[in-house]
């Protein structure tokens, strides 16, 4: 082989592997990103001092608003999850957008699911000071709204189902 090839071969090779690293470091970087908003949602909902665990004390304890305005502060973080997910950079990074785009679609069903609970904290609150008829009538609403949440909870296992399909094969795209 001559000399001259062997250089430009070697040097296309060289230069295959220095762009295959560095995706795969732009790639590793993207699942870290994703990484630190899920270990931030797990911590707002099953910490220690997490906001779910706060709101199931206020509940027990009959304190309906202060229940309700922590459904609000979970409604405000996992808003910022999901504009965080959604400003990490995709480009050049195959499967990224699919992933990203997963990755929103299951905090937004999240979400939904616990901004849900707003509602049966507010009819547990009417049930609460609520007398005869008007209390039946409550708790009847509370009994439509748990089967309701069902549809919910639905939508949560098909996007997480979607997220780990999506992050499979954003892996095998990547060589992770």
């Amino acid at each position: 082989m001559n000399p001259s090839l062997k250089l430009k071969s070697l040097l296309f090779l060289g230069l295959t592997v220095l762009l295959l690293a560095c995706q795969n470091k732009k790639a590793m970087e993207f699942k870290h990103a994703l990484d630190v908003q899920e270990r931030k949602v797990t911590h707002m909902l099953i910490g220690k001092t997490a906001s779910e665990s706060r709101k199931l004390e206020y509940l027990i304890d009959d304190d309906f608003d202060r229940a309700i305005a922590v459904v609000n502060e979970q409604h405000q973080e996992f808003n910022k999850a999901i504009a965080s997910v959604n400003a990490l950079d995709t480009r050049n990074l195959p499967k990224a957008t699919d992933l990203q785009q997963s990755k929103i679609a299951y905090y937004q069903s999240l979400k939904n699911l616990h901004v849900y609970a707003g509602e049966e904290i507010e009819q547990q609150k009417l049930i609460y000071h609520a007398k005869g008829k008007a209390k039946d009538e409550a708790q009847d609403e509370l009994i439509r709204l748990a089967k309701a949440k069902q549809a919910l909870y639905e939508k949560v296992y098909q996007a997480e189902e979607t997220l780990y399909k999506a992050l499979a094969e954003f892996d095998e795209a990547n060589g992770l």
